[in-house]
């Protein structure tokens, strides 16, 4: 605490690596002098030309760091240097796209799959109706009803009475199956 009392904390100074260049017009792309050197007998001279002409400020990487920002936000709920450093954050945006472009058809399936066991089910457990899942999906088809696997699960999860009822009058009504050589 004494040391602290008799002298204060002075506040951090930014230092640059380039003290020379804080008035400089160079860094602001102004060129004031140009050196032009020529041969002589004796070796090499300097001779100092005051030429003043003004050239436009080149920063690199407008693009680049443009794409580079793009990747990182698209990987920024990754973890550790997968979201952190740019090699990474490419390979693992390459790897994340190959698995959604994958898995996008994994999902169709495993949602058809889980209507199917879910219409199954209310159709086994109750034995109102002596269907199996096959009878009821073909005849659904062949009275040209518009319903697919999702709504039907829908019912049979929300209104188990209402998939009794349509399964009920595509009984009441058959429909004469065709034979293998396709007459009626």
């Amino acid at each position: 605490m004494k040391q602290l009392i008799r002298n204060t904390r002075q506040p951090i100074r930014n230092v640059t690596k380039s003290p020379a260049l804080r008035g400089c017009p160079q860094r602001r792309g102004t060129c004031t002098r140009v050196y032009v050197r020529l041969k002589k007998n004796r070796g090499w001279e300097v001779i100092r030309q005051n030429l003043i002409y003004s050239m436009t400020r080149t920063k690199r990487g407008y693009i680049a760091r443009k794409r580079r920002t793009k990747n990182s936000l698209f990987t920024s709920s990754f973890r550790g240097a997968h979201s952190k450093l740019t090699r990474t954050i490419s390979q693992q945006k390459m790897k994340a796209l190959v698995s959604s472009h994958r898995d996008r058809d994994k999902k169709k399936r495993y949602f058809r799959s889980l209507w199917i066991s879910r219409i199954n089910a209310v159709i086994s457990e109750k034995k109102k109706v002596y269907y199996i899942y096959n009878n009821l999906i073909y005849n659904l088809y062949k009275r040209q009803l518009l319903l697919n696997r999702k709504i039907v699960a829908q019912i049979a999860i929300v209104k188990e009475n209402c998939l009794f009822m349509i399964a009920n009058e595509i009984i009441k009504t058959k429909i004469p199956r065709r034979l293998n050589s396709g007459k009626v």
